[in-house]
């Protein structure tokens, strides 16, 4: 059995950003095995994320927004979003970029096989053989094998985009649409948010918030409507297609799956529970991660009051949203409308303080809000 130093299973956004992040690290000379069925070749989804400063991937940047607008049926802005940006990397260069990268270590290996298991110790169990490592770095999984317990609050993030080119100048792509509710029925979370890449060409994005999914014809009529009704376009040219399906729970997932074993990604709880935002929090994980581990440290840091803090906050929303008690259009609409997207993006960041949190949470319906927040306490005091 072939031993290495570290095996990332899978090669998704958090394995890649893991081995990404090795390779600009102390540890760049260890032996590293990534493993996935696949070596992926095709621009899949679009990462979407905001911040303040540049990234470290900032040339990966397809395109990026300081003006946003926000719509639902009796209130709209346009919104400046500075100093933060609102950016967007395409699949595809991401995955091009970081297998460019460490092509230029030999000791990173990939292998295209399919993982049969992954044992406690370290030892990954695969189609191709077996192979055995200090820590395995697990993102291997599929949504509806998480195992997430029904005592928790659990919504599916579900989503369906398509890349358009026009034959007129349809878009101002210096201004993008963060949330549009004009979509929504009665009090389920359903929206759409147009990314436009030049006057011609735009990623529309139809996304729910619900615990089933639709048929794929029913993503595709909602798009072309949107597309129709609401932006006024009649002709044009859909030049790709995106799916996805994000978990948003209140489960705190195991961040580890036995001793050797670190989970990573959404399988680790990097998803933040509320808005299915991934991609920074995956890149500060394997930040810690990797620093942890060129420190001779364990993985892994125990965590901080302020994301226990953030976790109820989280659950009590996912409270309100799953069980529908207050419509969601009226939630973000009042929640852009009272704070602006500077005080909101800083808040679900996780970067305010207590003070911040209740005067940007001073929302109503506060009767059902509380009635969610103190149903959570009791919940994870009796879990």
């Amino acid at each position: 059995m072939k031993q290495y130093d570290y095996i990332i299973a899978g090669a998704g956004c958090s394995g890649l950003m893991l081995a990404l992040e090795l390779t600009n690290s102390r540890l760049k000379d260890k032996s590293v095995l990534i493993i996935d069925q696949e070596k992926k070749n095709t621009n899949d989804r679009t990462w979407c994320f905001w911040e303040t400063r540049e990234n470290s991937l900032e040339h990966l940047v397809y395109k990026s927004w300081d003006v946003a607008n926000f719509y639902s049926d009796d209130f709209e802005q346009e919104m400046d979003l500075r100093p933060y940006r609102y950016k967007m990397i395409r699949g595809i260069d991401f995955y091009s970029y970081v297998f460019q990268q460490i092509s230029h270590y030999p000791n990173f290996e990939f292998l295209e096989a399919k993982i049969d298991e992954i044992k406690t110790h370290g030892e990954v169990v695969t189609d191709q053989g077996r192979y055995q490592a200090t820590f395995v770095f697990s993102s291997y999984h599929l949504v509806n094998t998480l195992n997430i317990p029904k005592s928790y609050q659990t919504l599916l993030q579900h989503f369906k985009g398509w890349v358009i080119k026009t034959d007129h100048d349809s878009f101002d792509p210096g201004k993008m649409t963060y949330m549009d509710f004009r979509v929504a029925y009665n009090r389920e979370t359903r929206f759409c948010y147009v990314l436009p890449f030049s006057e011609k060409k735009a990623l529309i994005e139809y996304t729910l918030f619900t615990d089933t999914l639709l048929e794929d014809k029913a993503y595709d009529e909602a798009l072309k409507h949107y597309i129709n009704n609401q932006l006024k376009i009649g002709d044009y040219q859909i030049l790709e297609e995106e799916f996805g399906i994000i978990p948003m729970s209140d489960f705190p997932f195991p961040q580890t799956g036995g001793k050797n074993v670190i989970n990573i990604g959404t399988l680790g709880g990097n998803t933040k529970a509320s808005t299915g935002f991934t991609f920074l929090r995956i890149q500060k994980a394997v930040k810690r991660i990797t620093k942890n581990l060129a420190d001779n440290k364990y993985p892994l840091s125990p965590p901080s009051l302020t994301s226990k803090r953030f976790r109820l906050y989280d659950s009590t929303l996912l409270n309100v949203l799953a069980n529908e008690t207050y419509p969601a259009k009226d939630i973000f609409t009042e929640l852009f409308k009272k704070n602006g997207p500077t005080k909101v993006f800083k808040f679900l960041d996780e970067e305010t303080n207590l003070l911040e949190e209740i005067s940007i949470m001073n929302l109503s319906p506060k009767k059902q809000f509380i009635k969610a927040f103190f149903q959570q306490v009791l919940k994870i005091h009796k879990l």
